[in-house]
């Protein structure tokens, strides 16, 4: 019964990520560049929720205490920040090697760029780790509601920052 289900979820997550990528294809192709690349993007991140959700809830923890589900969300999110860390490293070497001459990064200059890069590191490993962690402890349903929700969060933090004069938040 079980198993049933989770081969059910993982042809959903599949016919879900194909089928953004085949509509964001033709998009792109239809010269609709941006709504191409906005519906490949969220198919795959609905299609990653998911299959956290499959991952997180199902995998057996002990037959004989009758234990489901992986309890250490944060864990799976480390592996899976230093797994793509690696893996996107190797694939811009092979990619970028040809042309490493060309490419130069900006320098880091300033303490306020080495926080501004240190802070958005540490803000983005946070979201990934509390979304598995909440995907282990609630419906998907809820967390794509919850997560549908940081944008008016995201304008509402800027609009309060902008207003009480943070430097970098005034009108330009």
């Amino acid at each position: 019964q079980k198993a049933i289900a989770v081969r059910t979820s993982w042809k959903a997550i599949v016919i879900l990520v194909v089928a953004s990528f085949l509509a964001g294809g033709v998009l792109v192709v239809a010269r609709l560049r941006t709504l191409g690349m906005l519906v490949i993007y969220f198919g795959a991140q609905s299609g990653f929720n998911l299959y956290m959700k499959v991952v997180l809830s199902s995998a057996m923890i002990s037959e004989e205490l009758d234990m489901e589900g992986f309890p250490a969300a944060f864990l799976l999110t480390g592996l899976q920040q230093v797994v793509s860390f690696f893996a996107c490293g190797a694939a811009l070497l092979v990619v970028l090697l040809p042309q490493l001459r060309c490419y130069s990064p900006q320098t880091l200059t300033s303490r306020r760029a080495w926080t501004a890069v240190v802070a958005f590191a540490v803000a983005f490993a946070a979201n990934h780790g509390f979304n598995n962690f909440s995907l282990a402890l609630l419906p998907v349903s809820l967390n794509l509601i919850i997560r549908s929700c940081i944008p008016l969060m995201t304008v509402f933090l800027h609009s309060v920052l902008r207003a009480s004069g943070v430097s970098g938040y005034g009108s330009s």
